[in-house]
């Protein structure tokens, strides 16, 4: 039996032996040395170069790499994390992989909005944006409104999954910096295309004021999807409606009562927004 610093560990006479054996052959580790067909736990340049060839191959590689190598997991963690600095992240879900040209357009869009805006102190209190966004009977609660307080020694709360209504109709909404300047609910079994916008945008242009295009799957840069939906949905969410006149009836009231003031901040956040785009050479810069 041999007392380490460790406490006591019992170790065979063949395995004492064995340190005995290598401290005469000059030696002054016990450690094992790497036998054939065992995974290395040195940092060697070659195993760095290793590791680095096939990580930029196959990121997702974890024990493969491993195995791949011929080094220990704890050695390729420390050569990834350390040696080429990376570290494990997961993929973030987009509305879609962007093209070389969609990315382009985005970036030409905000650039150009980013210029008129800077050059003219009038140019957004002259544009209208809008969208169009499903409103349901019944909606899910998020997490945030469903949570309660609760004291130390009570259970948690519980509640029925929930699905979201069949029961829906279709808002289309369009605002400036003053607040709502169109809203129009689709009616049931239409077929929104580009003939209905068409009609939707002659009525919208007896305002007298020029619509903004927006670029196709931005929701990061559209005014009416990183602000005025959720806005709306926050309020109607949990609650029941029975028919589409209640619901429309309710979506109404909703939009009425957001006061000018968050229209015109939210004028200000899409501004920044461009600038974001600008930083992001046109890919999106939000979780969804």
């Amino acid at each position: 039996m041999l007392r380490t610093a460790f406490g006591e560990q019992c170790l065979s006479r063949a395995r004492i032996f064995e340190w005995h054996k290598r401290f005469k052959e000059g030696r002054d580790s016990v450690d094992d040395s790497p036998r054939s067909g065992s995974p290395t736990r040195s940092k060697t340049d070659g195993c760095v170069a290793r590791v680095r060839e096939l990580i930029r191959a196959n990121r997702h590689l974890i024990h493969e790499l491993s195995v791949e190598v011929g080094a220990s997991y704890g050695t390729c963690q420390a050569v990834l994390t350390q040696d080429l600095n990376m570290r494990r992240v997961a993929a973030k879900f987009v509305p879609r992989i962007l093209t070389a040209k969609q990315k382009e357009w985005l970036l030409s869009v905000a650039t150009n909005m980013l210029q008129e805006a800077e050059s003219d102190e009038n140019f957004m209190w002259q544009i209208i944006t809008g969208d169009e966004t499903w409103v349901y009977g019944y909606d899910r609660e998020t997490k945030h409104q469903s949570s309660q307080w609760k004291s130390a020694d009570s259970p948690g709360p519980k509640k029925a999954r929930q699905v979201r209504s069949k029961v829906k109709v279709m808002l289309i909404v369009f605002f400036d910096m003053e607040g709502i300047v169109h809203y129009e609910y689709v009616p049931q079994g239409q077929t929104v295309n580009q003939w209905f916008y068409i009609q939707v945008l002659k009525r919208l242009a007896s305002h007298g004021i020029p619509v903004d295009q927006q670029p196709p799957y931005s929701p990061d840069m559209a005014p009416c999807d990183f602000w005025l939906f959720s806005q709306l949905k926050a309020v109607l969410k949990g609650k029941r409606f029975e028919d589409i006149d209640a619901i429309k009836k309710n979506a109404t009231s909703t939009l009425n009562t957001i006061p000018k003031d968050s229209f015109q901040k939210c004028f200000q956040q899409w501004q920044d927004r461009w600038k974001q785009c600008d930083s992001s050479q046109g890919e999106y810069f939000e979780h969804y």
